[in-house]
C-alpha cells in the first residue's frame, strides 16, 4: 500500500487522491467474485485490415482478439516453453524431422462440432505451400506435410530437423480453425481450456456462455465454462 502510494503521488497525486485510489482498490480486491457479465477491451491499434483469420493477424487487437476466440495445439508458459493446448502431448521423432500430436478428444467448437485431426490439418496447411499468404509461413517453411494418423493424432513431416517447432507453433498465427472456416466475421472458435481443471472438457457456444467479436473492441461474454479463458486473463 505505502509502495503503491508513492508511486501514484509521484505522478503528481494528492495524499488524499492517492489514499482514495488504493482504498478503493482493496475494496474492489475484498469482493466476491462474480462469475458471467462482460469485459471490455479497448486496443490502442486497429483499422481496416483487423481481422480474425489468423493466418492474416498482424496488429495488437488481432493478436489479442485471436488468443480469445481460438487455441493452439500448444501454449508458451511464462518462460516461452511449449505446453500441452489443444494438444495433449507432443514429441518429435529422434531426429526431429517429425513431430506427432496427439488431441484432446473433448474439444468442442463454439457450433458444438467436434474438433479433430481433419480441422488441425487444414489449419495448418494454410501456412505452407508456395501459394501460402500466411504471414508466418516462414516460420514452418521445414515442414512438408501435415498428416492425419487418425482421428485424434496428426504428424508434421519436415524437411529438415527442427527442434523448435511446437514453440513456433504457439504463436499467434496458428490458431486453431474448424476446417473450411470462410467466414471470418463471427468464426467458431475454441475457447481457452484450462491446465488447472481437473476436467479437460472445452465448452463451446451456449446461451451462457459466448464469444463475439466487436469492430474496435474485443468483447468477450463469459460464464462459469470460461473458467480457462478467465483464468488466462487474470494471470
Amino acid at each position: 500500500r505505502r509502495e503503491v502510494m508513492g508511486w501514484l503521488m509521484a505522478m503528481g497525486a494528492t495524499v488524499a487522491t492517492a489514499g482514495s485510489i488504493v482504498t478503493a482498490a482493496g475494496k474492489a480486491l475484498a469482493q466476491t467474485p462474480k462469475r458471467g457479465g462482460s469485459l471490455r477491451c479497448a486496443m490502442a491499434l486497429h483499422g481496416p485490415s483487423d481481422t480474425l483469420d489468423p493466418q492474416l493477424v498482424t496488429s495488437a487487437i488481432d493478436y489479442v482478439r485471436g488468443r480469445a476466440t481460438y487455441n493452439n495445439l500448444v501454449q508458451l508458459d511464462d518462460d516461452i516453453v511449449p505446453q500441452p493446448e489443444l494438444a495433449e502431448e507432443f514429441s518429435p521423432s529422434d531426429n526431429a524431422r517429425e513431430w506427432t500430436f496427439k488431441l484432446r478428444r473433448d474439444v468442442e467448437f463454439h457450433d458444438g462440432s467436434k474438433l479433430t485431426a481433419d480441422d488441425v490439418v487444414w489449419t495448418m496447411n494454410r501456412h505452407i505451400g508456395e501459394n501460402s499468404i500466411s504471414k508466418a509461413k516462414a516460420l514452418v517453411s521445414t515442414v512438408k506435410e501435415w498428416k492425419k494418423l487418425d482421428d485424434y493424432t496428426v504428424r508434421a513431416i519436415l524437411n529438415s530437423p527442427n527442434a523448435d517447432l511446437p514453440a513456433a507453433l504457439g504463436t499467434f498465427h496458428f490458431r486453431i480453425l474448424k476446417r473450411e472456416t470462410t467466414d471470418f466475421s463471427a468464426p467458431p472458435g475454441t475457447p481457452a481450456p484450462s491446465r488447472s481443471r481437473s476436467s479437460s472438457k472445452v465448452c463451446g457456444r451456449s446461451t451462457s456462455a459466448t464469444t463475439t467479436i466487436g469492430e474496435a473492441v474485443g468483447q468477450i461474454s463469459t460464464s462459469s465454462k470460461y473458467s480457462g479463458l478467465l483464468t488466462r486473463l487474470r494471470g
